[in-house]
């Protein structure tokens, strides 16, 4: 009987210090020094180059035309992400800028975050899934802008808001395949840093219930010692 006691115990005293209402919490962050990022090989669409470096933060630099591609699995081992599961939700923060290094006054035509489903193998470009934050091409959502300022701006949204389905690759964007490609973009570098995926699971039915039946047995157990 005291074997059963004390794993009751343990799983009553965890979920009495839990409000039975608070979503479990997972971050994901990103280190740039550490990732394998991989050119996005979709029609030969990279065509740039890319920097990475540790500075307030894990800084991941983009030149000429990049399109880079993280593999959720390589990475984090999430096989995907199931932006379907109406327990789960998924957002994402980062800060980013454009970094104009000649005063070219030039832009990016893309420059931004898409989140792939490459379960299938590598797809075109995709447009429902990919946010333009700087650029002169009318790709993508808008819903979030760079401000031109200069310098970093912070953004944090969630995913399911915009997007279903699975997600396996987030693909670093600085696209300049357009006229102003032989000039580099005029030598803009799209950046990013302190990326974070947070993973927020809502409690389900089972768990409470399990909860319950643990509390159950506790009350068995102490009346059968105790009395």
């Amino acid at each position: 009987m005291k074997r059963m006691i004390f794993p009751l115990i343990l799983v009553v005293g965890y979920f009495v210090g839990t409000p039975a209402s608070a979503a479990v919490i997972k971050n994901y962050g990103l280190d740039f020094q550490g990732a394998e990022l991989t050119a996005y090989d979709y029609n030969n669409q990279n065509q740039g180059t890319y920097s990475v470096w540790d500075h307030q933060g894990s800084v991941l630099s983009l030149s000429e035309n990049a399109w880079f591609t993280l593999n959720l699995s390589q990475y984090w081992g999430l096989d995907s992400i199931n932006l379907d599961d109406p327990l789960t939700q998924w957002l994402i923060s980062f800060d980013f800028f454009v970094k104009d290094r000649n005063d070219s006054g030039l832009s990016p035509e893309i420059a931004g975050l898409m989140f792939a489903d490459f379960s299938q193998g590598v797809t075109e470009p995709q447009e429902n899934r990919t946010f333009n934050l700087y650029g002169t091409q009318k790709f993508g959502y808008d819903n979030f802008s760079w401000d031109g300022s200069g310098w970093w701006v912070s953004y944090s949204f969630t995913l399911d808001e915009f997007m279903s389905g699975l997600v396996t690759d987030l693909v670093f964007i600085n696209d300049c395949d357009g006229n102003v490609a032989s000039d580099n973009c005029g030598g803009t570098n799209a950046r990013f840093k302190d990326v974070v995926l947070k993973q927020v699971t809502e409690p389900t039915p089972v768990l409470f219930s399990l909860i319950a039946l643990a509390a159950i047995g506790w009350r068995r157990a102490r009346y059968r010692i105790f009395g």
